[in-house]
């Protein structure tokens, strides 16, 4: 599922294969989770499991290897924002964002 895009809505969600999740307000969200392998040799194999939660923007991945040596993970955590938070933090700090934007291009 390479180049797989986690900015949908709870309908699209549902096609993931998702599995439901309560809160504490009792309120139930999807979660996206899926399996990109990544290479397959004779001998071992890597792949990532992801999850992803649309409400939290929390990207949860693993990258797995399993091979005669064992098997070896690599957790990574990340929180994903979309353009638009960016924008709002340059406002608020009295920036305009494509001043910002063009700042880092130099």
């Amino acid at each position: 599922m390479k180049g797989f895009n986690p900015s949908f809505g709870q309908e699209a969600a549902k096609n993931y294969g998702n599995s439901p999740r309560g809160d504490e307000d009792g309120a139930v969200r999807f979660l996206a989770q899926f399996i990109d392998v990544e290479w397959m040799e004779l001998d071992r194999v890597g792949f990532d499991v992801n999850r992803y939660d649309p409400v939290t923007q929390v990207l949860d991945e693993n990258h797995v290897e399993i091979s005669a040596d064992g098997i070896r993970f690599g957790p990574i955590r990340q929180r994903l924002t979309y353009p638009s938070e960016f924008d709002l933090m340059a406002r608020d700090r009295g920036t305009a964002a494509a001043r910002a934007v063009g700042r880092l291009e130099r």
